[in-house]
């Protein structure tokens, strides 16, 4: 993950990943499964406590010939420690 902007009241953010099972070479299955692109912001709403975060993070996930996938979300709170 990249860092695109960070404040002190919110970080957005940006990757790039790949899906592989290492497991699927025993059965001569492909490595790769599929590609994900990762985009999220972190929001820090309470000023006294900043690793206190709402989490949303959006992921387009292609499967390995590009001809099919989906759109996963994610909406939490995250806390650093």
């Amino acid at each position: 993950m990249v860092n695109l902007k960070r404040t002190d009241w919110v970080n957005y953010y940006s990757g790039l990943g790949i899906n592989v099972n290492p497991f699927y070479g025993i059965e001569d299955l492909p490595f790769t499964n599929g590609t994900v692109l990762c985009a999220g912001v972190r929001i820090k709403p309470i000023q006294k406590h900043k690793n206190l975060q709402v989490a949303f993070e959006l992921s387009p996930y292609f499967n390995k010939y590009f001809d099919g996938g989906m759109v996963r979300t994610l909406l939490g709170i995250s806390y650093n420690l």
